[in-house]
């Protein structure tokens, strides 16, 4: 991830508070990024600690998008954030890179474009991958890029433009531990 992002310039580098994203960020070569509770991983609530297989065998046609958590986040107060995330970055004069988690990344996305959140369902988003919104002069709010594998090509944009871009990290989902009792290649606890 470092070495696809080591060319490029970042006016502002924002991460979730989870160990996880700060971890990506520092393995990237982003020591101290500006963490932002905008870009924490979705509030689980009742379903916290289950895996989605479980959780379909209690309610077979669940769907974060559409039925969020009980105990957690509606996906209207996810989209709600992503939308709030996206007014910070539009406070930052130039690039963004942001580290983050699969599910708000989601709803990123799909805000930025201004779609229903229900959309980022269909949004797939694997670890360590770059994805690239972009505000274009001409066209407007643009997803340049994304689930962007390591040989991705990261192009600039124009003058006038603004971009960001964000890396997912390590993944985690309902039913995973939020500590692995282990250290990461850069020395913090996974969290």
């Amino acid at each position: 991830l470092g070495a696809r992002l080591a060319a490029m310039t970042f006016d502002a580098v924002l991460s979730s508070p989870l160990q996880r994203a700060v971890c990506t960020a520092e393995i990237a070569g982003y020591v101290h990024p500006r963490l932002t509770p905008l870009l924490g991983e979705v509030d689980y609530g009742d379903y916290e600690g289950i895996t989605s297989k479980e959780i379909r065998a209690r309610n077979p046609d669940w769907q974060l998008y559409r039925d969020g958590c009980p105990g957690g986040e509606t996906p209207e107060q996810i989209y709600t954030r992503a939308t709030e995330f996206i007014r910070l970055c539009e406070t930052i004069d130039g690039r963004v890179l942001a580290f983050g988690h699969g599910h708000i990344l989601r709803a990123v996305a799909v805000a930025w474009v201004r779609l229903d959140i229900t959309a980022a369902a269909g949004f797939q988003l694997d670890v360590a991958t770059l994805n690239r919104l972009h505000d274009d002069p001409e066209h407007g709010r643009l997803i340049a890029m994304w689930n962007a594998p390591g040989e991705a090509s990261l192009s600039r944009g124009g003058a006038g433009s603004r971009s960001c871009f964000a890396p997912r990290g390590a993944p985690r989902r309902p039913g995973r531990p939020r500590c692995r009792r282990r250290r990461d290649r850069c020395g913090a606890r996974r969290g």
